[in-house]
């Protein structure tokens, strides 16, 4: 029942576009964000951070959105890869992993 909550919230964020053009640039923003949650929450998870939704909830809405707006979350999945290794690269591992696990408290009051 969770799953289906969290599936529909996340179609909800998309609403109900203007153009063509617009839908498609909302699209593609909820996609980057549910992929960058969907990363932050599987990795805090991991490093024993307790969160109201699970890794397992953001992957289902993750998949939910893409196949209701038919784009690939490949792209999207490795942007937000890249954008935490390099924080941590730049930050240090202590730093990187308290900037993940605030970043997953904020996705998880989102959802």
């Amino acid at each position: 029942m969770k799953a289906l909550f969290a599936a529909i919230a996340m179609t909800a964020i998309l609403g109900a576009p203007t153009t063509a053009a617009a839908s498609n640039s909302e699209a593609e923003d909820a996609l980057r964000l549910i992929c960058e949650c969907a990363y932050v929450v599987r990795i805090a998870e991991g490093n024993g951070v307790k969160l109201r939704n699970s890794s397992a909830i953001w992957s289902q809405a993750k998949a939910t959105v893409a196949e209701k707006t038919g784009l690939s979350t490949r792209e999207y999945d490795e942007l937000a890869r890249a954008k935490w290794e390099r924080r941590l690269r730049n930050l240090g591992a202590r730093d990187a992993m308290r900037r993940i696990a605030d970043r997953a408290r904020d996705c998880d009051k989102q959802l």
